[in-house]
């Protein structure tokens, strides 16, 4: 309750909000870096205690920004506090960033078990499985899954309040002047290829079949972070993991296991890789037109499967007549993957008359110019126009049935409201990247939001 306060008009609330924040987290993870065990016998049980609090707070502002309008309380009042600590910090902002980039990367590892797995490994082959075994049920202890949402949590927020310090960035931001991510992780020395073995983990994890549901939405939270900090990390991945990395979540993205929750997140991380899969000794514009054009490649392919499968999905509908389980499942999710991938490239100050599908020549000062953070900002994405007209089958309260099976005053069958909801949110993203489809679309939004609609205000609040 105290955290979001950071924001607060009164100057005051703010500094002891700020202050509450270093005492009760911030310190005990500096001053212990992942060893809650150090210091004086005496001091242990005193030292774990305040450790394990400090994770714990930081997992429940995890699961608070799961919750609706949580991220801007929970996550983006984190990433104040990180911000005016280091602002406060002045001179010690470098020392503080180093220690607890040294802190996750500890906690982060060794709550998936990926530093014991490297033990088990070097043990003979049969102490080895039972020992993996012993490793998957501690896994989800209390404690450790406290520290890994936790410390997942804490690392996604330090990444996206320092900033990158690249040749296309013109200034920094006062809040971080004093340390940037890039000083950050090359003084804190931490092997960054734990952030692609972290998320293969989370993967098979999730992928598991002994892993119960609840546990499950756990790990899917860690993920979502993990993606989070890959999309801000990405330049610092080894080249042979950012390559297997990018192949898996291209799959996972094509064949629709990734929870939908994480479609953004690995949106934004394959963009990261493919920068880093560029990364050569190619000059800036060289690059940048590789990125742009691979980038292009890979959003387009989904793109058709997306198209592929509503098309697939719509004409089994009409023939069968009603709407299973399963249907709407995919829908939702292809409708959702769709928004998300047209929306790559996208800057709030853009002119679609202005953008193109390659990387052209502009001023650094244009405000489609590609950065560091934003490595194909300007790139201009748009769906085919069968799928735009599939997306928007979907907008009415029902949709036409073939079967024979059905009455002739029934082939009409209701539009789930969720489903509904999915593309009424989709075609505004359409319409942002799309001044004449927006223009077209405007009697549909109008008719939704007429009072005599007696639209669900589920899918209302939406238009």
């Amino acid at each position: 309750p105290v955290l979001p306060l950071v924001s607060d008009a009164e100057a005051s609330c703010v500094m002891k909000a700020v202050e509450f924040f270093s005492v009760l987290v911030i310190e005990p993870i500096v001053e212990l870096g992942g060893y809650p065990e150090r210091h004086d016998d005496d001091d242990v049980d005193r030292n774990k205690t305040r450790y394990l609090v400090a994770w714990r707070i930081l997992s429940k502002l995890s699961d608070g920004s799961k919750e609706a309008g949580g991220s801007r309380n929970a996550s983006g009042s984190l990433i104040i506090a990180l911000r005016k600590l280091f602002i406060n910090g002045k001179d010690n902002s470098k020392s503080l960033a180093k220690n607890l980039f040294r802190a996750v990367y500890h906690v982060g590892a060794t709550s998936l078990g990926l530093d014991r797995q490297e033990k088990s490994h070097s043990m003979n082959d049969s102490s080895a499985p039972m020992l993996e075994d012993e490793l998957e049920i501690k896994l989800f202890d209390p404690n450790t899954t406290a520290m890994r949402t936790g410390s997942w949590c804490l690392l996604a927020s330090l990444c996206c309040c320092l900033t990158a310090d690249d040749s296309n960035t013109t200034k920094l931001s006062s809040s971080t002047a004093n340390v940037s991510l890039s000083q950050a992780v090359r003084a804190s020395r931490i092997d960054s290829s734990f952030l692609t073995l972290s998320l293969q983990k989370l993967r098979a994890l999730m992928n598991s079949p002994d892993v119960t549901p609840d546990k499950k939405a756990n790990l899917a939270a860690t993920s979502r972070d993990c993606l989070r900090v890959i999309s801000k990390m990405g330049c610092f991945v080894p080249f042979d993991d950012a390559e297997a990395c990018f192949v898996e979540l291209q799959n996972d993205l094509e064949s629709f296991t990734v929870s939908i929750v994480l479609i953004p997140s690995a949106v934004h991380a394959l963009v990261a890789l493919t920068k880093r899969i560029c990364d050569d000794d190619k000059n800036d514009d060289s690059r940048e037109k590789e990125v742009f054009g691979k980038v292009r490649d890979w959003v387009n392919g989904l793109l058709r499967r997306c198209e592929t499968a509503t098309e697939s999905c719509l004409s089994s509908l009409a023939q069968r007549g009603s709407f299973l389980e399963q249907d709407e499942k995919l829908l939702s999710h292809v409708l959702y993957m769709v928004g998300e991938l047209s929306m790559v490239g996208f800057t709030s100050q853009e002119e679609s008359s202005r953008l193109s599908g390659n990387a052209v020549k502009k001023s650094r000062d244009d405000v489609t110019y590609p950065t560091g953070s934003e490595p194909v900002r300007g790139l201009l994405i748009r769906p085919s126009t069968r799928l735009v007209h599939l997306v928007n089958l979907l907008l009415p309260n029902t949709l036409p049935m073939l079967s024979s099976s059905v009455a002739e005053d029934e082939q009409l069958t209701p539009t789930p409201s969720a489903l509904r909801a999915h593309a009424f949110i989709t075609l505004g993203k359409l319409c942002l990247r799309d001044e004449s489809l927006a223009k077209e679309s405007l009697n549909i939004l109008a008719r939704e939001l007429h009072r005599d609609s007696h639209s669900d205000p589920a899918v209302s609040s939406n238009c």
